[in-house]
Order: C-alpha cells, then structure tokens, then sequence
C-alpha cells in the first residue's frame, strides 16, 4: 500500500509541470521521440506542429499518467529525446542521476472541478456548496493516484479541503467510496488492482485525460483535472479557493 506523507508533499507539490531532455544523437536526425504525460498532450501537438514546419523534423509524441511515462526510460528501457511530466519529483526520483542530469520548469496549473450542462446540479454547483452537492447522488472522477500526478494531487485536494471546511468531505466521498485511507495526515492508496476496480460514486482511471470520455458523455457528473486540460476541452470548471487547489506550493 503506497503512502503520500501529506504535509511535507503539499509544500513542493505543483511548483510546474516540466520537461526533461536526455540529449543524445538523435536529436540531430530528423525524428524526436517525446514520452509525456497525457495532461500536456494538446499543447505539444501544438508545438510539435510549429516545430516541424520549422526545422523539418518529425515529432512522435507518445502519453501515459506522469509516473508511467518515467518508468517506461527508468525501468523498461525506452530511448526518447524528450520526457514532459507534470511532476518534477517524477524525473528527479526515476531518471535522475541515471538518464538525465537536468530538467527545466515550464509552466504551472492548478485543480479544478470539470463538468457539463449534463451533469447534476450543474446549474447550481458553486466554490461554496461543492462539497456538499459531491455528497449527493453525483458521480465523480479522478486518475490513479498510483499512476498520474493529477490523481494524487487530487486527493491532497479532498484532504485540504477536509481541512478547511471540517465537514467530512474526505470520509463521505474519498474512504467511504474507495480504499483510500487518511490518519493523521499519512495517505494510504491500495495499488491499482483493487483500486480501479470500484464502482459507484467513485470512477477512477490511469490517467485524467481518461475521464474526459465519460464527462461528455454523462457517465460522471465531475472530474477533478488540471485548469489547463478543462479550457483545452471546452469545458465548464470550477474553480477552487488557493488553500485547496494546490496552485501556489
């Protein structure tokens, strides 16, 4: 059972989400291999599309959750010129001294709620009452926190908020709901194969992107994702107080 000690990551975490370069002489041939995580997938197709047309190099983009995309160099052996995470403990715990000697910050995000017009209660969610419309008869969804920074970020998330507001958000929606466990400030998480095997309120996939499928077509009514990925996809978000949505530590 994997544990995240809540008051020493909290501090550090969502400082950015980064990119990695492990130089080699592929670099200079006319293909770029790049792993990433699936949070940033629009924006460097974007890139990629500028980058080609620049430089006549064809860029082959392959995403996974964060901790996936690091262990495929660390553990599978994967040669790639680029590995964009968001999550810069990821290329500091896995690749670092070993497959890479440096990174750089890039950009940074924060959580929000993700929703549609077919969501319940849609109409009437707010930075006020969410926690209580999260413990009515809604559906909500989050990636692994075993596999993808979004994931584990938001359960921080779902903990601060418990915090805050004193209400039981993270025993009503989070333990009652999954194997998640919180005592005093130790987050338990079962790995994955009872972990993505719930049912009910609860929806989780490998990776956030994952649940962007199942927000539009009604099979939950929300989903905790990064800012970033809800304005990619048109969708309606809401945003939460600086205290819960991890975007200034």
């Amino acid at each position: 059972m994997r544990k995240l000690v809540v008051a020493v990551v909290i501090g550090i975490i969502i400082t950015g989400t980064l990119v990695t370069y492990h130089y080699t002489s592929n670099s200079l041939e006319e293909e770029i291999k790049v792993l990433a995580a699936g949070s940033l997938a629009v924006p460097l197709e974007k890139i990629s599309d500028i980058f080609e047309k620049e430089f006549e190099v064809k860029v082959y983009i392959e995403t996974a959750g964060s901790l996936e995309t690091v262990k495929k160099v660390s553990e599978l052996g994967i040669k790639a010129d680029v590995v964009a995470v968001a999550d810069y403990q990821a290329i500091e715990k896995y690749l670092m001294p070993d497959f890479t000697s440096w990174y750089v910050k890039f950009a940074r995000n924060e959580l929000v709620i993700a929703y549609t017009d077919k969501s319940k209660y849609a109409s009437e969610i707010t930075s006020e009452n969410w926690t209580e419309i999260f413990k009515k008869d809604v559906r909500i969804g989050f990636s692994s926190p075993n596999d993808d920074p979004c994931g584990y970020r938001a359960i921080m998330m779902f903990y601060l908020a418990e915090i805050k507001y004193q209400n039981g958000i993270f025993r009503d929606v989070v333990e009652n709901n999954t194997g998640i466990r919180a005592n005093n400030g130790i987050i338990e998480v079962p790995d994955d194969s009872s972990l993505l095997n719930f049912q009910g309120k609860i929806f989780i996939k490998q990776k956030s992107v994952e649940l962007l499928a199942d927000l539009e077509s009604g099979n939950i009514d929300y989903a905790i994702e990064y800012l970033s990925v809800a304005k990619q996809h048109g969708l309606s978000y809401l945003r939460l107080p600086d205290e819960i949505n991890l975007s200034n530590s």
